[in-house]
C-alpha cells in the first residue's frame, strides 16, 4: 500500500467518525448548566432551577421516554418553553400535546410562540389544549411567580412575526416590574439591544438552533436573521445589567443534521449575590 492509498483511507476514516459522531449526538441532550447570580434575586429564590427548552420542532427520539427522563432527571422548579416547540413544515399537534402533557407533571411549564407557531393555522387549538393541561402560555403578558414570601416577575412575549418589532419593544417597557427580578422569555436573541434598553435582568432565548452546523473553534456558520458569522449563535451574552443565554434547542428546521452542534437544554441556578 502506497502513500497516497494510506493517505484515502485516513480521509475516509476520519470522514466515517465524524458521520458516526453527529448521528449519536443527534439522539442524545446535553445539560448546559449555569448559575445566575444577582441581588435582586430573592432569598426564597435561592437555588431555584430554571430548565430552558427551546425549538423542540417536534423532535422524537428512538427512545420514548429518553427526552422525559431526562427533564425529571434535573429537578427544575419551572420550565420555560422559548418558541417553536412545534414546526410548521412537519407540524403534529399530537407529538407536542403528548409531550408537554408529561411536562407539566415535573413543574410549572411557560410557553412562548416563535416564528414556526406564528406560520401555524390552527395553533390557537394548540394553545388552548396546552392551557388545559396547565401550560401558562405567556402572549406579550406577565406573571408573579411566588415562592414563600417572594416573588419574581417573569414575562412572554410573542415573536416578532406575529406582531412586528415595533409592537414587542413597546411591550417589553410596559410589562417590566420596577424592584424585581425580572425574567424574559423571547424567542429572538438579535433583539438583545432591545432587551437591555428595557432594564431586563435575565433573559432567555432560541431560534438559532445555535447555526444547526458549527465548527469547532469558530461557532455557527449562519443563523436566520443574523447571517453569516452570527454575533449571538448560542450562549451567555452580558451587557450593562442584562444577561442573555441563547440555546441550540433540541431540534432542526429544513434539514435534519446537527453537526458538532449536540441538541441542549438549559439549567439556570439562581443565586443570590448579597
Amino acid at each position: 500500500m502506497n502513500t497516497i492509498q494510506r493517505i484515502k483511507i485516513m480521509i475516509v476514516l476520519i470522514v466515517l467518525a465524524i458521520i458516526a459522531y453527529n448521528i449519536y449526538i443527534y439522539f442524545n441532550i446535553n445539560i448546559n448548566k449555569k448559575v445566575y447570580r444577582s441581588s435582586k434575586v430573592p432569598s426564597d429564590f435561592e437555588d431555584f432551577r430554571i430548565l430552558q427548552i427551546t425549538d423542540f420542532h417536534n423532535k422524537k427520539f428512538f427512545r420514548k421516554e429518553f427526552f422525559i427522563k431526562t427533564v425529571i432527571k434535573e429537578r427544575p422548579d419551572v420550565i420555560f418553553l422559548t418558541g417553536d416547540f412545534l414546526d410548521s413544515r412537519k407540524t403534529d399537534f399530537k407529538v407536542g400535546i403528548n409531550t408537554i402533557s408529561e411536562l407539566v407533571k415535573v413543574c410549572d411549564v411557560y410557553y412562548i410562540l416563535g416564528n414556526h407557531e406564528a406560520r401555524i393555522s390552527r395553533v390557537e387549538n394548540f394553545l388552548k389544549e396546552c392551557e388545559e393541561l396547565g401550560v401558562k402560555v405567556l402572549r406579550n403578558s406577565r406573571v408573579d411567580f411566588q415562592r414563600k414570601n417572594s416573588t419574581i416577575n417573569i414575562v412572554g412575549v410573542d415573536d416578532p412575526s406575529v406582531g412586528g418589532v415595533f409592537n414587542l419593544i413597546e411591550e417589553l417597557k410596559t410589562l417590566k416590574e420596577e424592584g424585581s427580578l425580572n425574567l424574559l422569555l423571547s424567542h429572538r436573541p438579535e433583539l438583545f439591544e432591545e432587551y437591555v434598553d428595557a432594564g431586563y435582568d435575565l433573559v432567555f432565548t432560541g431560534h438559532t438552533h445555535g447555526g444547526q452546523i458549527r465548527i469547532p473553534l469558530i461557532g455557527a456558520l449562519f443563523v436566520p436573521n443574523q447571517g453569516i458569522f452570527p454575533q449571538y449563535d448560542k450562549g451567555e451574552y452580558t451587557k450593562k445589567e442584562t444577561t442573555m443565554i441563547v440555546s441550540s434547542g433540541i431540534g432542526t428546521s429544513i434539514l435534519p443534521i446537527r453537526i458538532f452542534n449536540k441538541p441542549e437544554m438549559v439549567l439556570v441556578q439562581l443565586k443570590r449575590n448579597n
